[in-house]
């Protein structure tokens, strides 16, 4: 049997470790793919 619990908390971690290594990335460097399309 899968721990859902354990499953879950291990998500819950990941998804803030992401959430913390997206916030140090520069907004401007996320439009990159905008100023792409543009030429």
């Amino acid at each position: 049997a899968l721990d859902s619990e354990g499953i879950a908390a291990r998500f819950r971690s990941v998804y803030e470790k992401l959430n913390r290594a997206l916030e140090t990335i520069p907004y401007e460097e996320l439009g990159i793919s905008d100023e792409v399309k543009e030429q």
